[in-house]
């Protein structure tokens, strides 16, 4: 959401107070959600994942008829993907939001181009 407040900003400053959009869907990762897990309440940490709740969890939202979407950007070679939450307990109702990494972030800047030196 932050992305999406500094592209309004921007968009002000360069047209005027007037403009305005609305935020149809957000899908943060790296953020802590207070959610129920087998009956207590407990904060789910997902990093790099995004949540993914089932038809019974969307019941009474707006997304009760859709059930809740999953965004996988793509890079700029590949595509992107709106998937369906399946509310999988196991995962916490959570899903991957992205493609993960060959490499650590530290090894790529290195110029490593081998997982095998990826855990030096």
């Amino acid at each position: 959401m932050f992305l999406a407040a500094m592209a309004l900003a921007g968009f002000r400053r360069v047209l005027g107070d007037g403009v305005g959009f609305d935020l149809v869907y957000d899908a943060p990762h790296n953020f802590l959600w207070k959610e129920e897990v087998g009956g207590e309440v407990v904060a789910v940490h997902r990093k790099g994942a995004t949540p993914a709740r089932g038809f019974a969890a969307t019941a009474g939202t707006p997304f009760a008829y859709t059930w809740e979407p999953v965004l996988v950007p793509g890079s700029m070679g590949a595509s992107s993907f709106v998937l369906v939450g399946q509310g999988n307990a196991e995962a916490l109702a959570s899903t991957s939001h992205g493609a993960g990494r060959v490499l650590r972030r530290g090894a790529a800047m290195r110029g490593v181009t081998t997982p095998a030196a990826n855990s030096a």
